[in-house]
């Protein structure tokens, strides 16, 4: 997370993974009275969704969310989180005896 991060910031992004969550539960009871078909395409939509809210609980912690939601899933891993990463790794294999 940035230190840069005011508190609007804050309130406005858990304001946005909230309405997410209830979109996602939405999705989730409405998944029950579609057909298989469509039950597969939106269950993939879930998924998506529960991986991008995964990548912004990691990236808060170790990397940065300056990414929109249509960023592809593995440029927000390269970009976002790897680096941070790396930077973390090369700490840690420089404090080792």
């Amino acid at each position: 997370m940035s230190d840069e991060e005011t508190q609007e910031d804050r309130d406005e992004r858990k304001w946005e993974e909230g309405n997410r969550a209830a979109w996602r539960s939405l999705l989730s009871m409405a998944m029950r009275h579609l057909e298989p078909q469509d039950r597969d395409k939106a269950q993939l939509v879930a998924e998506l969704e529960d991986v991008r809210t995964h990548l912004r609980r990691l990236c808060e912690e170790y990397g940065d969310n300056d990414w929109d939601d249509d960023l592809h899933l593995g440029d927000v891993i390269d970009k976002h989180l790897a680096p941070y990463l790396d930077d973390l790794a090369a700490q840690s294999e420089g404090e080792a005896p």
